[in-house]
């Protein structure tokens, strides 16, 4: 098995790739908005995707797709990989208790692999990107939510249930702001890019001059209405001097930082990749409070050396995961 096809299940796009596995290159790709309208739209999209794939290869005299290759599915949490059932995605109706990776066999024909995008992207940093040669590896996506995956001995470390690698969910405050699970005080609900945007939200709500001050900078910031306010107008105002949102981003980076603490004293990485919108687009901003809580939270820091640095595949991460999963489990690698 050379080729395989691989599909990326995010919030804003739904992307479909063939790759070959010979040396992790992507032959063809295709992308629409994800569909929100329930479970069965998205199967067609999927469908519909492998067809434009395969149309795309015939225009360009490439070989077609067979109908035996498999698709690797990388998909939000949570979920079950061994099941292939998702119990519910992020902004997405109608999937708990889904058994997706089946419904994607029935309507494709095609075996189905899924398995949670921020760990098949920390298999995809370590096969081809910044975490090629580290191991153990720990990847971080600080994105709209925070994720991460492990990989050990070149392969995911899934735990007893899949679930290993939910940095996000490590608990930094207590008692602090919610995420959208409804944990408290987890590094998600501070830290990540819909935390920075909800905690940016609530000092508008606030009646003194902190909120006023605060709305003015993040109009200036582009945000048209307080419910427009993202994690990127915040960092935007934050980096034109405003206070509170400074503030916030240093709260966003101690949060996230005291959660990699927490994973680096549990399992010692050799390498930590931090790949998502939140780190790309405010990187020089959020590392030096990461830095700190790092240094404080981390046991013998000096003997550590602890090698952190940005993911490289950008977007292509889940995708080029999903295909090494197949490779993996089917020994082609």
């Amino acid at each position: 098995m050379d080729r395989v096809l691989a599909v990326d299940l995010g919030g804003t796009w739904l992307r479909a790739a063939l790759v070959d596995l010979r040396g992790g290159r992507i032959l063809a790709r295709q992308r629409c908005a994800t569909p929100l309208g329930g479970p069965e739209p998205l199967l067609e999209a999927i469908d519909a995707l492998i067809a434009r794939l395969a149309a795309e290869l015939a225009d360009h005299g490439g070989d077609p797709i067979e109908p035996d290759l498999p698709i690797g599915l990388a998909c939000p949490g949570p979920l079950d990989p061994d099941s292939g059932t998702t119990d519910g995605l992020p902004n997405l109706p109608g999937f708990a208790d889904f058994p997706l990776a089946a419904r994607v066999t029935s309507i494709t024909g095609r075996y189905c692999r899924l398995h949670n995008d921020a760990s098949l992207a920390a298999l995809g940093e370590a096969w081809l990107g910044a975490g090629r040669g580290y191991d153990p590896l720990l990847y971080v996506t600080w994105s709209t939510g925070i994720g991460g995956g492990i990989v050990l001995d070149g392969r995911l470390f899934g735990g007893a249930k899949g679930l290993a690698g939910e940095i996000g969910h490590l608990v930094t405050q207590d008692g602090g702001p919610r995420c959208a699970l409804g944990h408290a005080g987890c590094a998600e609900g501070i830290g990540s890019g819909s935390g920075i945007a909800r905690r940016a939200r609530a000092r508008l709500a606030q009646p003194d001059g902190e909120g006023v001050a605060l709305a003015v900078a993040l109009r200036e910031a582009g945000a048209a209405a307080p419910d427009a306010v993202d994690a990127r107008m915040v960092s935007r105002a934050a980096l034109a001097g405003d206070p509170t949102c400074r503030q916030l981003m240093r709260e966003a980076a101690r949060a996230t930082g005291l959660a990699l603490a927490g994973a680096v004293n549990l399992i010692d990485p050799a390498r930590i990749v931090i790949g998502g919108g939140v780190a790309r687009g405010s990187w020089s901003q959020l590392m030096p409070e990461l830095q700190r809580s790092l240094a404080q939270s981390v046991l013998a820091w000096d003997r550590r050396a602890i090698d952190l640095v940005p993911a490289a595949l950008g977007d292509d991460a889940g995708l080029l995961g999903a295909a090494r999963l197949l490779a993996l489990e089917r020994g082609a690698a």
